[in-house]
């Protein structure tokens, strides 16, 4: 009796689920373990024993030589008169480190490096600064300096993105094969496990080898070279901007998915009428194309929130700034890519009834008249009919095709010709030029 007893206990004991700590739970998982499920033990293998890339995630050293960059872009834009910015700043002492270790933290240090937070991470963003940043180049007039600070040249996180450009540029050397997108994503996880801030490493390297940045000392590439460091099975090789079009989707996608957007319009010192003026009508813009993209039918969450303001970012651009109609497709597929990989890194999940929208490219310039006049009148147009006057064709969330567009951009008037002027004789049929359609 006594020996069936203890037979029953240790069968049951086999049987139950082995108890583990908090930090084993999958919502603490490293970004190691993720990729390694997603390409393979072996091709993670040869990631970790390059020499460049880090098995832990370490705290640089003070005043390495990321910092000093850092520091130096910092005071070039900050204090152009030479003022060092590090004089401006109170050395650190014991009493105004933000964190004291103790006994108990260092027995959860394990557990804690996980969700540890570096001071360079992005943890929320403002929508009108974001935009006017995501929506321009890094010296484009339409983007505040506050927005170029706060995303891109801030000391602590610029220190992280001329890391990840030099890992970029030690694998393409070291390995001899290009970057691909996992690989970028994994690289940039090695220096923040901050998703947010990860998206916008990675979308500031990417932009400033495809289009210059002075922030991080890179002239721009050809397409040519620029394939020679980053894959081209990712996105193509039709346009070296599709990279970090990728993360201008992701990025926006993902703080909205996790609700950490402020929507105020900031105060801009010394703004002038005119630029003030621009900023409030493309933010105008793209908050009415994304109330007019909403089903009513679909409830409403914040994934769907972060799906409809991606997506009226991206129609925005190709209707305005488009160059051609397949540019503007080839771009709306990253798109539609980006914003996925946003909403579902911020533990939301994509609907699979929701739309994405591509837009007529140039579709708000009216012909024979001005680009402010052509604005103003495809504003009140969009007001009154909404959107279908200037959809090329609607998707799915894969971006397949659902549907074609609605009503084409009606062709510039012709002007009428003279009855009395015979018909000119027939010409033999030319080679064709090339260009055509929408390209300049």
């Amino acid at each position: 009796m006594m020996h069936s007893q203890i037979h029953k206990t240790r069968n049951r004991s086999k049987s139950e689920p082995v108890r583990t700590s908090p930090c084993s739970t999958s919502q603490y998982s490293h970004p190691v373990l993720k990729l390694q499920q997603q390409i393979g033990n072996q091709a993670v293998q040869r990631l970790l024993q390059s020499r460049y890339i880090q098995a832990k995630l370490t705290i640089g050293q003070p005043n390495d030589k990321y910092e000093q960059e850092a520091d130096r872009v910092a005071d070039r834009i900050m204090y152009p008169k030479g003022t060092s910015l590090r004089a401006r700043m109170p050395a650190p002492t014991a009493t105004t480190l933000p964190v004291q270790i103790t006994p108990l933290a260092r027995q959860q240090a394990p557990c804690s490096i996980r969700i540890q937070r570096k001071a360079g991470d992005v943890l929320r963003v403002n929508e009108f600064n974001l935009t006017m940043f995501l929506s321009s180049y890094e010296s484009g007039s339409l983007v505040p300096p506050v927005a170029t600070k706060d995303y891109l040249t801030n000391p602590p996180l610029l220190k992280m993105v001329l890391e990840l450009r030099d890992k970029v540029l030690s694998y393409n050397k070291q390995t001899g094969t290009t970057v691909g997108l996992l690989t970028l994503l994994f690289l940039a996880s090695n220096i923040t496990t901050h998703k947010g801030t990860i998206f916008f490493l990675c979308h500031n390297v990417t932009k400033g080898f495809a289009r210059g940045s002075k922030a991080l000392n890179i002239t721009k590439l050809s397409k040519r070279n620029y394939y020679k460091i980053f894959d081209k099975s990712d996105f193509g090789d039709t346009d070296s901007g599709d990279w970090y079009h990728y993360f201008t989707m992701a990025i926006p996608a993902y703080y909205f998915s996790k609700n950490k957007v402020e929507t105020k319009r900031p105060t801009l010192p010394k703004e002038a009428f005119s630029m003030s003026f621009k900023r409030d009508l493309i933010m105008a813009f793209k908050k009415l194309i994304a109330g007019k993209m909403k089903d009513s039918s679909i409830p409403s969450s914040k994934a769907y929130t972060a799906w409809l303001n991606a997506n009226a970012l991206s129609f925005l651009e190709g209707v305005y700034w488009g160059h051609s109609q397949n540019e503007v497709n080839g771009e709306s597929r990253v798109h539609v890519k980006g914003a996925s990989m946003g909403i579902k890194s911020a533990g939301q999940k994509v609907n699979r009834k929701w739309k994405w929208y591509v837009p007529i490219c140039k579709g708000f310039l009216i012909p024979n008249k001005s680009k402010e006049d052509s604005i103003l009148e495809s504003f009140a147009r969009v007001t009154k009919e909404g959107i279908k006057p200037y959809t090329y064709e609607v998707w799915d969330i894969d971006g397949k095709l659902v549907r074609k567009g609605y009503i084409k951009v009606p062709p510039p008037p012709s002007k009428p010709s003279s009855p009395a002027q015979p018909l000119p004789p027939a010409k033999p049929p030319t080679k064709p030029t090339g260009r055509s359609g929408y390209l300049r």
